[in-house]
């Protein structure tokens, strides 16, 4: 699982890895392996890109309107 924080600077990262704590937790918790794409000169579709041609089964997009709906979405690539 690749996590990918959309955000525009490190206050908003802060706020995002907060909100993503318990899921998070729920993927250590389980055994799934998961990385926090934290790199900041990067726009979230070159990333998007880049794990998807790596082949990453799973990815969850989170920005700050995730956060106010409680919600963020899931990429399950087949």
């Amino acid at each position: 699982v690749v996590i990918i924080p959309i955000v525009k600077n490190d206050d908003e990262l802060s706020n995002i890895i907060d909100y993503l704590k318990p899921t998070i937790e729920y993927l250590d918790t389980h055994n799934i392996r998961y990385l926090v794409d934290k790199r900041d000169k990067l726009s979230p579709g070159f990333k998007f890109n880049e794990w998807e041609m790596k082949g990453v089964p799973i990815r969850i997009e989170v920005g700050l309107r995730d956060m106010d709906n409680n919600s963020f979405i899931t990429i399950a690539s087949v």
